[in-house]
């Protein structure tokens, strides 16, 4: 069952900046995750930050082309909730658009961006300095 949700003003401006000053793999422990994870746990009560789900800030320029996070492949089909939150402010860079299938955009600066790791989207190429929170969760129920 598809499903997606943004949630505005997540973060702060000074909380993004803190955050995209690390790229890579965090720890869902992360004292800066905790606004992030306080609304996804209400918001999917059924999802599994336990490994394999992980959290990392992304830096890459050259965009994603269409997919799903579950893998084009297969190669994360334990994926089911995929959560993003933009870190940089518009001013930072140009292009890096986020697009779902069916034509919505997202330049979800400081918004939380959540949804079923099923749905297909891409984002554009960038220039400048963009950021970007990406978490990829299991859910707890499909192990039971």
């Amino acid at each position: 069952i598809s499903m997606r949700c943004l949630i505005p003003d997540v973060l702060t401006a000074a909380q993004c900046a803190t955050l995209a000053a690390t790229t890579g793999v965090l720890a869902w422990q992360d004292d800066r995750l905790l606004p992030v994870l306080s609304h996804l746990s209400s918001c999917l009560p059924k999802a599994d930050y336990g490994p394999p789900s992980y959290v990392r800030v992304e830096h890459r320029q050259e965009g994603h082309g269409w997919h799903c996070d579950k893998g084009n492949n297969g190669h994360m089909d334990w994926c089911s909730y995929t959560a993003s939150v933009l870190l940089s402010p518009p001013e930072d860079f140009s292009g890096g658009v986020f697009k779902f299938e069916d034509g919505q955009e997202h330049n979800h600066y400081r918004d939380l961006l959540y949804y079923s790791s099923d749905e297909r989207h891409m984002v554009q190429p960038h220039r400048g300095s963009r950021k970007v929170l990406l978490m990829f969760m299991n859910d707890a129920t499909e192990d039971a």
